[in-house]
C-alpha cells in the first residue's frame, strides 16, 4: 500500500497515463491505417478522437454475426455490432479493439478479415 501511495502521490501515475494515451493514439491510428489498406470498398471507419477501438460499418449485406463467427474460426477476436444493441440495426458494424501493438500477427489478422469481407 505504501508503494503504490507514493507512486500515486510522486507524479508517476501521471506520467505513466501520458505515456499510455501516447501509445494508445499511435496503435489506433496504425490500426486504422492497416484497416483501410486491407478492407474492401464499402467499408467505413469511425477514429474517434479517444479511446481504444473502432468503429466498423461494413460493405452492404454483410453480416457481423456472420463475420464474428468466421473470424473466430480463424482466431480473430472482434465485436459484432448487434452485442451494442437489443435490435439488429447495428449488425452491419463492428468494434474493433486497438490495445494490442500492432505486430506481424496484427497485421496477418488484418488481411485475413479483409479477405472475410470480400
Amino acid at each position: 500500500q505504501a508503494v503504490v501511495a507514493a507512486f500515486l502521490s510522486g507524479g508517476q501515475m501521471d506520467r505513466h497515463l501520458r505515456g499510455l494515451r501516447r501509445r494508445l493514439t499511435v496503435q489506433r491510428g496504425q490500426m486504422a491505417e492497416a484497416l483501410a489498406d486491407h478492407l474492401p470498398a464499402g467499408t467505413r471507419l469511425s477514429l474517434p478522437p479517444g479511446g481504444m477501438a473502432l468503429w466498423l460499418a461494413l460493405p452492404p449485406g454483410l453480416s457481423s454475426e456472420w463475420l464474428f463467427g468466421a473470424a473466430l474460426e480463424r482466431g480473430i477476436r472482434l465485436a459484432p455490432g448487434v452485442m451494442f444493441s437489443n435490435a439488429t440495426r447495428f449488425d452491419g458494424f463492428v468494434r474493433i479493439n486497438c490495445g494490442h501493438p500492432m505486430d506481424a500477427a496484427q497485421h496477418e489478422a488484418i488481411r485475413t478479415l479483409g479477405r472475410l469481407c470480400e
